[in-house]
């Protein structure tokens, strides 16, 4: 086995490991740019300060703004709905009772209490589904053991008003 003389433009190693070469080509190397590549750098910087500056123009200044990053409904995608209080003609509401289609509705206090249980599309759907689909929502056989029951009211009020982060009053029955 015959050994390859050393290169003499590839230094030694040194003990420690490590090789330090030097960057002769370097855009980022002071020691061998024209004045030429300068003027560019510099022109590039002042276009940048000038973009940056342009679109600062636009941004509003403010301070901690804790929604910024939320998305937006888009007002087409769910249209406002009037309050109910707001038409006059749902203050008869609270005088008769021609509005409910359930046949299972009291009058209210106020017009937005006033609400039968199959003007919302939702609960219609979900009442098909079962075997009285015209029937009042009240009168499903769940209802009495979803909605009225103490104890899934209790776990849910904790759910809610954990997620809103208030202190759930203390009852003295526990």
């Amino acid at each position: 086995m015959s050994s390859n003389p050393p290169d003499p433009e590839v230094e030694a190693e040194p003990a420690g490991g490590y090789v330090e070469l030097e960057c002769v080509d370097s855009p980022f190397s002071d020691s061998s740019s024209s004045s030429s590549e300068n003027d560019e750098s510099e022109n590039d910087d002042l276009d940048l300060d000038r973009a940056e500056d342009a679109a600062e123009a636009h941004v509003p200044r403010m301070g901690v703004n804790p929604y910024m990053f939320e998305p937006v409904l888009a007002e087409e995608a769910h249209p406002r709905e009037e309050p109910a209080a707001a038409n006059p003609a749902n203050q008869d509401r609270l005088r008769v009772l021609d509005w409910c289609q359930c046949d299972n509705c009291t009058l209210m206090q106020t017009v937005e209490e006033s609400i039968c249980c199959r003007e919302y599309q939702q609960i219609v759907d979900t009442m098909e589904e079962t075997d009285t689909p015209d029937a009042c929502l009240t009168r499903h056989e769940a209802y009495n053991r979803i909605v009225l029951c103490p104890f899934v009211l209790k776990v849910a009020y904790i759910g809610y008003s954990t997620r809103e982060r208030r202190q759930m009053p203390q009852d003295q029955n526990g």
